[in-house]
């Protein structure tokens, strides 16, 4: 990667496809690890792959605090350099 050039990125990345999620169904804090293939669409279109990992922990009676770590990557591009994708999300999911 020529790191002399200047590249501009664009500001938001959308994604859209599966994801399996593997993970302890039991106990206060529970890790999972994921996995999943998808089009994303950031600077270009195109197919591509995320793993990564995260932690679950039930925050009241209905409601669950996650903390998750996902790098998504180029698919159609594993023999070049190219810039992948890393992103750390928190977020409460609540169920009715």
């Amino acid at each position: 990667m020529d790191l002399s050039q200047h590249r501009e990125y664009s500001d938001d990345c959308r994604h859209a496809g599966a994801l399996l999620q593997y993970g302890l169904a039991t106990g206060d804090l529970r890790p999972y690890l994921l996995g999943g293939l998808g089009a994303y669409w950031w600077e270009e279109s195109y197919l591509g792959y995320a793993w990564g990992c995260g932690l679950e922990g039930d925050i009241g009676r209905r409601a669950v605090g996650r903390l998750e770590f996902r790098r998504h990557d180029n698919l159609q591009r594993l023999m070049e350099t190219d810039p992948g994708l890393v992103t750390v999300q928190i977020g409460i999911g609540r169920s009715w």
